[in-house]
């Protein structure tokens, strides 16, 4: 979440800062993204105390890099979100292409 403090501290938003951090790890830009939740943990990093504010993102789970600490338990809590989202919202969409036929 480096990435992301820099550009909060540089009058950026958390979601650009998000973006940037999505498109240098996986090269995809323009999709979905949305916040999930904030992480203050002390225990989360050895080196020292990490606050993250994590987003999802509706990518090819190809694409998904070598996760360090936490980051899949980060992963799956936002998987386990989409999943619970596809019951009470329109995010399906985001999967559809343009124009589709629905049967």
């Amino acid at each position: 979440m480096g990435i992301t403090w820099r550009f909060r501290r540089n009058g950026g938003s958390l979601e650009k800062g998000a973006r940037c951090e999505l498109e240098g790890e996986t090269g995809v830009r323009w999709v979905y993204l949305a916040q999930r939740y904030t992480l203050d943990l002390s225990d989360r990093d050895p080196r020292e105390r990490i606050i993250t504010v994590a987003y999802y993102a509706l990518i090819p789970s190809d694409k998904l890099p070598i996760l360090a600490f936490d980051h899949a338990e980060i992963v799956e809590n936002a998987h386990r979100r989409l999943i619970a989202k596809l019951h009470d919202s329109i995010i399906a969409f985001q999967f559809m292409p343009v124009e589709f036929i629905l049967s």
